[in-house]
């Protein structure tokens, strides 16, 4: 039997309050006949999980219920037109699409004259953000029909140019995607495998004409892609200056327009957390805090559930991060359960990306205020509920911080099969940092925190395999494939705490 198609419900729950009031009375501007639709609507709205079962009992003996997937698919169309009359002045895009559909039933009505004017008024609109899909159709279709009917060889002549250029124009910013796309690729793969080939792929990548003359790029889309491209290329090989250098020549050339800043708010905000994190591996906090109170301001942006679940997943990391790093722990622990309480009103728009990213910061950040019960909590929901392979930093970190955490909070006797297990992992990578190594044989033996676990066999007592530690992870150089660790965690705070006898809390009390 065919599974019932839940589209209808998960658009439902899509809807913000201020939505499902227009559809309201959006419905009842159409005719008081939509009534028993309203009810499914609300029926429908009032479900936590959709059963369809449950809905065939509430309105058994109704009409519609004879075609229930019609009455679903009605009832589908009409919140999509009353999305589309409530959203209709929310973009230049949609502005742009009226415009033409205007100009178009202007010319069925032989109106010529006034439809040329819709279609320049579109057409600027179009130019302003790189629209060039919407151009070609005014250049080769509408524009071209007015033309054509006043038998204007000339405008004709002018226009066929027009579009060309336009073309040539649409080509370069596909080019400039296609680009980026594949350093993106490049990136992640290398992330999740450490094998150096994607860097050197990347590096040949690097040499096409987009990468060496970017300023030279007409398109304003595809010159924002390939900074952005060539941001995660300089990152990747840990060159951070220059990363934040093309970083930074991206979030101007976003910030230049109001238009274009409002139509890539998004890109905005994530160019602005990696510009964050880089300062933060740098040690340059100062510097870090100013992208932080610039990410904030986009709050103002965040009208839709899309940009809201954005900027919320954005600006909670960043903000845990920063103050876990400069040891803000009073304000650590009163923002955390903010966090938490609304983390469930945003992760239906969050990509598993995402949420394996704040997750993993909570999870740090409860370490850090000493509640290493609640930070196992929330690596188990990423262990057992998360492919965490979607990001590969975090499978990185997450596994090396899961044996920390483990080892603080006394489970001796899982530790042995958890650092098998991690040792496993890491050897199915090309690459295996030193740092790893030191780490995963510090933590096989397993010592008890807080005694002298020396017995007349052992070479070193809990201090001094600690303090060996510590010595040779200050020796090390700054390796790309262990920087993750690093990048999330104090590992040489914790390392101190062990050699002091103390807990991290107390060494990081000190330090601030």
């Amino acid at each position: 039997m065919k599974t019932p198609s839940d589209d209808l419900f998960l658009l439902i729950k899509s809807l913000s309050k201020t939505e499902k009031r227009y559809f309201k009375k959006f419905s009842d501007l159409h005719g008081k006949e939509d009534n028993q639709y309203l009810r499914l609507f609300d029926a429908i709205a009032a479900e936590k999980v959709y059963d369809e079962d449950a809905l065939r009992k509430k309105f058994q003996g109704q009409a519609f219920l004879r075609q229930l997937p019609v009455a679903k698919n009605y009832l589908y169309s009409k919140i999509l037109d009353s999305l589309e009359f409530f959203h209709r002045d929310a973009s230049i895009h949609s502005s742009v699409r009226r415009n033409i559909f205007r100009a178009e039933v202007l010319q069925k009505k032989g109106l010529y004259d006034q439809s040329m004017k819709l279609l320049r008024k579109a057409r600027k609109e179009a130019a302003e953000l790189d629209l060039f899909h919407a151009l070609l159709e005014i250049d080769t279709l509408w524009e071209f029909n007015a033309y054509l009917e006043k038998y204007d060889l000339h405008g004709l002549e002018k226009l066929s140019s027009q579009a060309i250029k336009t073309s040539e124009l649409m080509n370069a910013a596909i080019q400039c995607r296609s680009l980026s796309l594949q350093m993106v690729s490049l990136f992640n793969q290398y992330y999740q495998t450490r094998n150096r080939k994607f860097l050197e792929q990347g590096k040949k990548l690097m040499h096409h004409s987009f990468f060496r003359r970017t300023e030279d790029i007409k398109p304003f889309s595809g010159k924002l892609r390939i900074y952005e491209a060539k941001f995660f290329y300089h990152y990747a090989c840990r060159n951070l200056e220059p990363a934040c250098t093309e970083g930074e020549k991206a979030i101007l050339l976003c910030s230049s327009s109001s238009l274009q800043l409002k139509n890539n708010i998004k890109m905005y905000m994530v160019l602005l957390s990696n510009l964050f994190y880089v300062r933060c591996e740098q040690r340059k906090f100062e510097e870090a805090q100013k992208y932080l109170h610039r990410l904030s301001e986009t709050s103002a942006f965040a009208k839709t559930h899309s940009l809201r679940a954005k900027y919320y997943y954005l600006h909670n990391s960043t903000t845990l991060h920063f103050l876990c790093h400069t040891k803000k722990i009073r304000e650590l622990e009163k923002k955390l359960p903010v966090i938490i309480n609304e983390y469930e009103t945003h992760q239906a728009e969050m990509s598993n990306f995402e949420k394996i990213g704040l997750l993993m910061n909570i999870s740090i950040s409860f370490f850090y205020i000493g509640n290493l019960k609640q930070s196992i909590h929330f690596q188990n929901i990423l262990r057992n509920e998360f492919d965490v392979s979607a990001n590969p930093e975090a499978q990185y970190f997450l596994n090396i911080f899961y044996l920390i955490t483990h080892y603080d909070s006394g489970h001796h006797e899982i530790l042995p099969h958890l650092v098998k297990s991690f040792n496993r992992f890491i050897k199915k990578r090309d690459h295996v940092s030193e740092i790893e190594t030191v780490m995963v044989d510090l933590l096989r033996k397993t010592p008890q925190p807080g005694k002298d676990n020396k017995s007349p066999g052992d070479s070193f007592s809990e201090k001094e395999a600690f303090t060996k530690v510590k010595k040779e992870i200050e020796k090390l150089p700054y390796d790309k494939a262990h920087h993750y660790i690093l990048k999330y965690f104090d590992v040489a705070t914790w390392l101190e705490s062990k050699i002091r006898n103390k807990s991290f809390q107390e060494i990081i009390k000190e330090k601030s």
